[in-house]
Order: structure tokens, then C-alpha cells, then sequence
């Protein structure tokens, strides 16, 4: 129990483990001897000065630990801030990098919609009009009237010449028999 007193007070002393307690133990070694000396008044002197310097020392060294400490501190609370500023932007990014995803998202399907569209339109436009066809189909359909017309004259004639050719071939076999009778006889 008594190790850890004496640690604790150690690390008391030393604080922020810059040797002050070892300027602290000398400090009282230096007070001590002055104190309980009894040399001439010159060396008495030169302890006193020793004393004052190793005093104004251990003086420098709690202001450099103060300064240090305020230093950390202010500089803590920069980091804190930008730590809070850079937390923010990114929140900030992302949110915009959600939109940016979704905006995205959207202009797939726009995209996508345009290509069927177009694929469609391409379509649509390789068909003739409904005029275009209307007036085809009528074009098909005078035609087609025309040449039954023309096929019901070419059977009329055709039937005609049939009737003359049988006609004729009836009438040339009858000859042929009249001109074999008259052979004969």
C-alpha cells in the first residue's frame, strides 16, 4: 500500500512527466542545505542564487505545462470542431449522393421508356399511313374489279372461240367425210 502512495505522489509531483519532480526534490534538497548551512555568506549566496534559478525553472516549467494545456485544449477543440464540420459535409454528401442515386435511378427509366418509345416510333413509321394503306386498298380493290371484268370478257371470248373453233373442227370433219364420200364414188 505504501509502493502506491508513494506513486501516487510521484506522479503528483511530476505531473505531465517533464522532470519536475526531480526539480522539485532538488529545489527542497537546495532549501534544506541553505537553511541548515552554515557556510560563509559569499557560498550562502551562491546557493540562495541556485535556488532562485532552479525555482524560476520550476516556475518556467508549470507555465510551459499551463500553456501547453490551453494549447491542447484550444487545439482539441478545433479538431472537435472540424471533426463536427467534416460530420456534417459528409451527412451532407450523402444525402446528396442518395439524390444524385435516386435522380440516377430515374433517368434509367426515362432512358429506357425513350428506347422503347423510339423502337415503337421506328415501328409505327416503317408502316405506311392509314390514308397511304386506305388508298392502296382502294387501288387493290379497282383492279381487282377491273380484271374480273377482263376475266369475264376473256371467258365470254374464249367460250366464243371455243363454240367457232368446235365449230370449225366439226365443219372440217364433215368436209373430210364429204370429200372421202366423193373419193368413192
Amino acid at each position: 500500500m505504501e509502493d502506491e502512495l508513494v506513486i501516487k505522489r510521484k506522479l503528483l509531483f511530476d505531473g505531465e512527466g517533464l522532470g519536475d519532480e526531480r526539480r522539485l526534490n532538488l529545489l527542497q534538497k537546495m532549501i534544506a542545505k541553505w537553511i541548515l548551512c552554515n557556510e560563509p555568506e559569499e557560498d550562502n549566496l551562491n546557493v540562495f542564487n541556485r535556488i532562485c534559478f532552479q525555482l524560476s525553472a520550476v516556475e518556467h516549467s508549470r507555465r510551459k505545462s499551463e500553456l501547453l494545456k490551453k494549447t491542447n485544449r484550444k487545439d482539441l477543440d478545433r479538431y472537435e470542431s472540424y471533426k463536427n464540420d467534416l460530420e456534417r459535409n459528409i451527412s451532407d454528401i450523402n444525402k446528396t449522393i442518395e439524390a444524385s442515386r435516386s435522380l440516377l435511378s430515374e433517368v434509367k427509366k426515362f432512358k429506357q421508356q425513350k428506347l422503347n418509345y423510339d423502337l415503337i416510333a421506328r415501328e409505327i413509321s416503317s408502316e405506311p399511313s392509314r390514308a397511304e394503306t386506305s388508298k392502296n386498298l382502294e387501288d387493290v380493290r379497282v383492279n381487282l374489279l377491273e380484271m374480273k371484268n377482263i376475266e369475264t370478257k376473256v371467258n365470254a371470248e374464249w367460250s366464243v372461240l371455243r363454240k367457232h373453233c368446235s365449230l370449225i373442227v366439226t365443219t372440217a370433219n364433215q368436209l373430210n367425210s364429204v370429200i372421202e364420200d366423193s373419193k368413192y364414188e
